[in-house]
């Protein structure tokens, strides 16, 4: 189930949807524009509340690596691999 669908159920309990994007806020409003969502994209840049709660990791070798070969545009999450 996309995220987007979950919104409607969301929208009955009174709770609220969002994304936090390590994105800079013009690429996270793009994405939000060109994808259609329906959910707040909030942008993280430097990602200091994605370290609040613990969700920031060193991406491994081989995924950088597959990320890479296959093209995805993710120049901000590059820009951030350590």
């Amino acid at each position: 189930m996309s995220l987007s669908k979950c919104t409607a159920g969301n929208k009955k309990t009174g709770a609220q949807l969002i994304a936090v994007s390590p994105q800079t806020p013009d690429a996270s409003l793009s994405i939000k524009e060109k994808k259609e969502l329906e959910f707040l994209v909030l942008s993280d840049e430097g990602g200091k509340v994605a370290s609040r709660y613990d969700l920031v990791f060193k991406m491994q070798d081989y995924l950088i690596d597959l990320y890479n070969a296959s093209g995805p545009d993710v120049p901000c999450a590059r820009s951030q691999w350590k």
